[in-house]
């Protein structure tokens, strides 16, 4: 026996410490919501007996037990969900103690309805009293182990997000260099915890350098992962070739490999030469790549065929090349920047980046 009281009273700890992961605001809702169900049990009890209390001179005295001990009940269930040491054994013996107590109170209260309703009270109906008690009881455990293995599993996702998060922003971290041979600024803000765009600047050589960016589609882990996969595999594939047409099916192949069907990414990556003043770039079902021209004070699109990764074995891939002049610009972006939309929920769009 003393087992089985142990194991209840451990079991009855652990069904609050749902309570404990959740931030002070969350915890008095909850409590509010435990005292509101007690509350509204009380009050429809009180209606049900309305029309049998009406002009009994016991009715003050078995509503005055009827709310004392639902309001015991509901202060004694709210305590342990604000403070945490109410979930030591001698608070939880004290729970245990009221709700025992107010059965006994309740098989009085209608014991007295003999007098009140003018008629037998038998040990069924007592027996019914009792059981539909423990039905709350039973109810709230149940919604309380339920809401545990939610909140439990919605933690565990949000650590492995924020885990997720803190890798992204190392494999993609703002970006700003200065030197005689150009001025470099990159940035990426995801739209969600995890997102799936990637940028990346590598130096080939003294005068030449490999400029990137990507977009997987979707914005969840698995888009972070895959981005994660690209990079590593866009590094690894530059120590080997720099024909960017080759990359590009490499590339391909390494997503197809690694992604289901219902994933694929835009890419797009041009090779700067500074001993010429040139840049070599392919395009893989991504945005084109701006260029503005400061000595015509104009700009223009470099939109080179490609599929994006992850469509098809065969997709093919076209390079293009252009010269620039010093004060040129170039931007690489998202579509995350083309579709950013005003309140009035009009989007940005590539005319308006163009233009500015």
């Amino acid at each position: 026996m003393k087992a089985t009281i142990n194991k209840l009273l451990e079991y009855s700890t652990r069904e609050y410490d749902i309570f404990f992961h959740l931030p002070r605001r969350l915890r008095l809702k909850g409590a509010g919501a435990v005292f509101f169900f007690y509350l509204s049990i009380v009050c429809l009890s009180h209606l049900a007996l309305r029309p049998f209390l009406n002009g009994r001179a016991e009715a003050d005295s078995f509503l005055l037990q009827l709310y004392a001990g639902f309001l015991v009940v509901a202060v004694v269930s709210i305590l342990p969900i604000l403070f945490p040491p109410f979930r030591r054994y001698r608070w939880v013996v004290m729970y245990l103690s009221f709700f025992w107590g107010l059965l006994l109170a309740l098989f009085y209260a209608v014991s007295i309805n003999q007098v009140l309703m003018d008629q037998p009270v038998g040990v069924t109906v007592k027996v019914v009293w009792a059981t539909g008690f423990l039905a709350i009881v039973l109810g709230l455990t149940l919604y309380a182990s339920v809401l545990k293995a939610v909140v439990a599993e919605k933690s565990l996702m949000e650590a492995e997000i924020q885990v997720a998060r803190r890798i992204q922003i190392q494999l993609v971290p703002e970006l700003e260099q200065d030197d005689e041979l150009c001025q470099i600024y990159g940035k990426s803000l995801p739209a969600r915890e995890v997102g799936g765009d990637f940028f990346d600047v590598v130096r080939l050589s003294e005068t030449r350098m490999a400029v990137a960016i990507g977009d997987v589609s979707g914005h969840n882990i698995a888009a972070g992962l895959l981005m994660a996969i690209l990079k590593g595999a866009f590094r690894t594939e530059l120590q080997y070739t720099t024909n960017l047409e080759h990359l590009a099916r490499s590339l391909n192949r390494t997503i197809l490999e690694n992604s289901d069907k219902q994933m694929f990414v835009s890419f797009m990556c041009g090779i700067f030469d500074f001993g010429e003043n040139s840049l070599t770039m392919v395009n893989a079902g991504h945005l084109p790549l701006l260029q503005y021209r400061a000595q015509k004070g104009e700009a223009v699109q470099w939109n080179p065929a490609g599929m994006a990764f992850g469509l098809s074995k065969s997709a093919k891939y076209q390079l293009q090349k252009t010269f620039y002049k010093t004060d040129d610009v170039f931007l690489f972006i998202t579509d995350g920047l083309e579709e950013s939309a005003n309140p009035a929920g009009e989007e940005y769009g590539l005319e308006r980046i163009q233009q500015f």
